[in-house]
């Protein structure tokens, strides 16, 4: 697996500088042939593609500046502030989720946390952390009846439902709010190694202080 972290001078405190750059932006149009266009070339990959190119993360118009850039031909036919509205309304989701990996990796409460863009775009895994000789599929989303309406038609995608799975949803009233955007915080990861702990118990039969002082 190759480690997309790796060699790029990203922290989670680096994501947040670039993300509270800028305020949001949003444009409240909305194209059903650009929502639910299965040909729409993939934000998550575009996002990394620009990470490992620029070596940084990205604001957010700096990222729809990029995915234009990137996939001018595959945007033909598109209407441009359509496609701009959908990017815009993406960003804090896509930032969100890589500033959490980064933050539970900083953490070193697991013994190891690792992250796949493929496993993330093609079967709903945000990353992975490993515990007690066992991996966990950590999955995040935002609780607004838009994301759980995405994540429905993602798990309905998916044919093989995910093991060891760890949901970890955002409640935006009740998230760390930096400027006008909202992440996830230590809490959060607290939350979920008190998650990982009670699973290896219930499923594995791993008692927490074994975990804990492995």
């Amino acid at each position: 697996m190759i480690d997309l972290i790796k060699g790029v001078p990203i922290s989670s405190h680096h994501i947040i500088d670039a993300i509270t750059s800028e305020s949001p932006q949003f444009i409240a149009e909305k194209d059903n042939k650009i929502e639910f266009a299965r040909s729409f070339p993939n934000m998550m990959y575009t996002l990394w593609g620009y990470i490992c190119t620029y070596r940084t993360f990205p604001s957010q118009h700096t990222f729809v500046s990029y995915y234009f850039l990137v996939h001018f031909e595959a945007l033909k036919g598109y209407d441009e502030t359509a496609v701009t509205a959908r990017l815009f309304r993406s960003y804090p989701s896509l930032a969100r989720e890589i500033h959490f990996f980064q933050l539970v990796r900083e953490s070193n409460i697991f013994d190891d946390v690792s992250y796949c863009s493929y496993d993330d775009v093609n079967c709903g895994i945000d990353f992975k952390v490993m515990l007690g000789g066992n991996e966990y599929n950590i999955l995040c989303y935002v609780e607004t009846q838009r994301s759980l309406w995405f994540r429905k038609k993602k798990d309905f995608r998916h044919k093989n439902p995910i093991m060891n799975a760890i949901e970890m949803p955002l409640d935006l009233s009740k998230g760390k709010k930096i400027g006008n955007w909202i992440v996830y915080d230590n809490a959060q990861v607290e939350l979920l190694l008190n998650k990982v702990i009670n699973y290896a118990w219930i499923h594995y039969e791993q008692h927490p202080l074994e975990l804990l002082s492995s």
